[in-house]
């Protein structure tokens, strides 16, 4: 007889705004991280990206429009395991930020993030969407042309 065990997270999904950018502080250091682990060529551009800079643009831009923050939380612990940030500015929706902690990215919760975002877009009526990748984040853009996004520019920069 073999024993199976199984080891089950309940996570709770919540929505907040601007107010509320601090409760993803940590887990956008590590996405910070890991983007800069991934670059190939500019790794050295992410050495002085800090949160409070990336707070004070989101917080501006929604001034401009709405932000929506929605939060993965583990109800074990209570602690946030992921996010995704959108927003809503000048009748464009866009995906600015989204993180799942590692040991928690088999559980459709990145999913589940992208779908909650994508729903509020709906309902307020918003037709045109973007999400700005990093490259070196190239499996990113197999996850996001599961919903519909798909490269229309490709920047480049001169590595001196």
């Amino acid at each position: 007889m073999s024993l199976c065990i199984y080891l089950l997270y309940m996570i709770r999904y919540y929505e907040t705004d601007e107010k509320e950018l601090d409760y993803v502080k940590e887990l956008w250091e590590k996405l910070k991280h890991q983007h800069q682990s991934k670059a190939r060529y500019f790794f050295q551009e992410y050495e002085n990206v800090v949160f409070e800079n990336r707070k004070e643009k989101l917080l501006k831009k929604s001034e401009k429009g709405f932000l929506r923050v929605d939060l993965a939380v583990d109800s074990s612990n209570e602690e946030v395991v992921g996010y995704c940030i959108s927003s809503i500015s000048n009748e464009i929706g866009e995906i600015d930020s989204l993180y799942v902690e590692e040991n928690f990215h088999s559980m459709g919760i990145d999913d589940n993030l992208m779908k909650r975002a994508l729903t509020w877009m709906d309902s307020e009526g918003v037709e045109n969407r973007k999400v700005k990748l990093f490259a070196g984040n190239d499996d990113t853009i197999q996850f996001y042309s599961h919903y519909g996004f798909h490269p229309i520019q490709i920047i480049l920069k001169q590595k001196r």
